[in-house]
């Protein structure tokens, strides 16, 4: 039995999370119907799609709760959702949330149940005004529709043929309060606890108390909580912890975030975290800067992303085929000062490689076009740099994910042998794509140009807010077209009449007014990721390799400033054999 809680003391974020992930973690491995891991693959779990597991969210809609607050602990919940899909787990999910009375989001029986991007989007669609007119403190009456629910899903079950009922038999089930536990109607919630175990006949039989068949879990947030109430709630495990209190929202997220990551499994690729406390190495762990410096001619920089423990993918105009290795230093970290900080902002910490190899593409020739009129030709604009050294995963160092590999497919929660199209048409699709740009502008670098859209997003250290991802639109639907012909705007290309000669089927645009006016990369950009996030996860989708017009020195960047980029999809041929010892498991 654990002591009662301290009044006046908080948990850590960094504690709950640990805690929090632990005890889950055992709840649904043990869910598992056929548990054959391997040491590596510890928590990437599959289950069974029959309900061998319930998850149940219940969160505080009542009057002692703000719009904000209530809206961050919405969004945490969804990242429990995605904490879970990240294990491989399929469990169903029932949704609740209560004032005086409680309102059934989603139940466990219905078909979305199990989809993960299902229950976050009804997450995301949740609004404290539905309790507005009734905005009492109801945890008994919540905790009796969770009861409900449980019942509503046994009969359904018998329905079907199944008895006894899966669910009272043998389905785990884990309930999740967010609350501050200070209810004040509808009587003490802990009787609605003890008949939640009576149906699930936990504790019934000293013999086999069935204590693992369910896990209650209690968050209380800030100074007015009601410890006491909520530690009651929370299920007693040995060397477990069920009931966490944290000082404010803030907190909360930051639980949430931590459990995201996951630092000791390296084929989690993509992770970052996002909550307000994390740093910018943590937000961007893949960043990084290249910095050639040839004796006698002074250093250039450019930017990149860690693809492997041991690979930096980045651009191949940053370098000259007389460039040795011995000249190359990669910063993982995403400055290249010796001080802490750039500009005054600090965005934290970096480490230091030296280069044991560099491989630009053997298709990659600049001069292969000036026959032809064309100054310089960036087509398979793309190179591998190898490190002496190699990259242990951490909170701010980790590898993003490739597409059309075994990490990749799992972060898309397809099949490990999915196909490359498959991963093309959920990344790629053909419509413009929200992406984003990850590029810290440092010193300049050799950019000597600053069928739907994709988002996506880059990053600049900027005075006083440190780096920042600045989201563009890929051109891939009907403003394609127009996006790749501004490319012979360009001043080198002036005499140029043929748009094939400077833009191939291996670049993706961005850049423009239209449909929105997206940011320009600048010098010094070169060779950072163009980011396309899906989930929680991040994948790289191309590199950045010039521009129209330098728009970072105008005021105002005209409508035809266009950015282009090398797309990954279209180089993973030369990218296989290269990275075929980095156990990525690239998909045929």
């Amino acid at each position: 039995m654990s002591p009662p809680p301290d009044p006046n003391s908080f948990d850590t974020p960094e504690d709950a999370a640990e805690a929090f992930l632990a005890s889950l973690t055992q709840t649904v491995e043990a869910a598992e119907a056929n548990r054959t891991q391997e040491a590596t693959s510890k928590r990437r779990i599959r289950l069974d799609g029959a309900g061998a597991l319930n998850v149940f969210l219940v969160l505080d809609a009542s009057r002692s709760v703000n719009a904000r607050d209530y809206e961050s602990a919405r969004d945490a919940l969804g990242e429990l959702v995605e904490k879970i899909a990240s294990f491989g787990a399929v469990p169903r999910y029932g949704v609740l949330t209560f004032g005086s009375e409680p309102r059934v989001v989603l139940s466990p029986t219905e078909p979305s149940a199990s989809d993960a991007a299902a229950v976050r989007e009804r997450l995301r669609g949740m609004s404290l005004e539905e309790h507005s007119q009734a905005p009492g403190t109801n945890l008994a009456q919540a905790l009796r529709a969770v009861y409900a629910l449980l019942v509503q899903q046994e009969r359904a079950e018998e329905l079907q043929g199944l008895r006894p009922a899966p669910v009272t038999n043998s389905t785990r089930h884990v309930i999740v309060i967010m609350s501050d536990g200070r209810a004040n109607m509808g009587g003490s919630p802990v009787p609605v606890v003890h008949q939640i175990r009576e149906l699930l006949s936990i504790g019934r039989d000293p013999r086999d108390p069935r204590e693992e068949f369910l896990d209650i879990y209690t968050f209380g947030l800030g100074e007015d909580q009601d410890k006491t109430l909520l530690d009651s709630l929370a299920s007693k495990k040995s060397g477990e912890t069920h009931s966490f209190s944290l000082r404010d929202i803030e907190d909360l997220q930051e639980v949430f975030h931590r459990m995201i990551d996951e630092s000791s499994t390296l084929g989690l690729c993509g992770l970052s975290l996002e909550f307000n406390a994390a740093t910018d190495r943590q937000r961007n762990p893949w960043e990084v800067t290249v910095t050639v410096t040839r004796p006698g001619r002074g250093q250039e920089r450019c930017q990149g992303s860690l693809v492997s423990p041991y690979f930096v993918l980045t651009a191949a105009h940053c370098f000259t085929s007389e460039d040795e290795p011995t000249w190359l230093g990669v910063d993982i970290g995403g400055h290249t000062w010796d001080e802490p900080t750039w500009l005054g902002v600090d965005i934290g910490s970096r480490e230091h490689r030296g280069v044991r190899g560099l491989f630009l593409h053997p298709e990659f020739s600049p001069a292969s076009r000036r026959h032809r009129g064309v100054p310089e030709f960036y087509d398979f604009d793309v190179a591998l740099v190898q490190l002496d050294r190699a990259v242990p995963p951490s909170d701010a160092h980790r590898p993003i994910c490739l597409p059309c590999t075994e990490g990749a497919a799992r972060a898309l929660r397809l099949p490990e042998r999915s196909s490359c199209q498959e991963h093309r048409r959920l990344l790629l699709p053909p419509r413009n794509v929200e992406a984003f740009l990850t590029l810290p502008r440092v010193t300049p670098g050799r950019l000597l140009l600053p069928p739907r859209n994709v988002d996506a997003f880059f990053l600049h250290p900027r005075r006083p807010a440190g780096l920042q991802r600045q989201r563009v639109l890929i051109k891939l639907g009907d403003q394609r077209a127009p996006c790749e012909a501004d490319a012979l705007r360009a001043p080198p290309y002036a005499n140029v009449t043929a748009l094939d000669d400077v833009v191939t089927a291996r670049f993706l645009c961005s850049g423009g007014h239209e449909p929105q006016v997206d940011p320009n990369a600048c010098p010094g950009d070169s060779g950072g990721p163009v980011v396309v996030t899906w989930g929680k996860r991040h994948f790289q989708v191309g590199v950045v390799s010039w521009g129209v017009v330098p728009a970072c020195e105008l005021r105002r960047a005209p409508g035809h400033a266009r950015d282009f980029h090398i797309n990954v999809f279209e180089v993973l041929p030369w990218l296989r054999e290269r990275l075929r010892h980095e156990e990525l498991g690239f998909l045929p």
